[in-house]
């Protein structure tokens, strides 16, 4: 194979290379292009994710308002697309009462038990 001389893709330093497919001039440059979170959408389930190194995955509305496990991020206008601050609502009541936001069936029989009760 012979030698080619490419550019790197993070500091965009000349670099020669017998490799078929080298895109870092080194190792470190490798690494942090990586630490810098590349951003794709997984499409069986619509949502975008962002990957910091290796092993390290996070959903995007999840790592943009910072939700602890446990809390549940709602898209106010249904698109899973559409993850700008503005669209995105953490919710106190958990699963439960994004459950009832979701299904109004659910919301009415929840406010007729709730009246029933007191």
């Amino acid at each position: 194979m012979p030698l080619r001389s490419l550019k790197c893709e993070k500091c965009g330093k000349p670099f020669e290379t017998y490799a078929a497919r080298g895109r870092f001039c080194s190792r470190s440059c490798f690494l942090k292009r990586q630490l810098a979170g590349s951003i794709w959408k997984n499409e069986s389930n619509g949502y975008w994710y962002i990957q910091f190194g290796r092993k390290n995955k996070r959903l995007l509305h999840r790592y943009l308002t910072n939700a602890k496990p446990g809390q549940v991020v709602h898209h106010i206008d249904g698109n899973k697309e559409n993850n700008s601050l503005s669209n995105l609502q953490i919710l106190k009541g958990g699963q439960s009462e994004h459950i009832k936001m979701h299904n109004p069936v659910l919301a009415r029989w929840a406010k007729r038990r709730a009246a029933a009760s007191s």
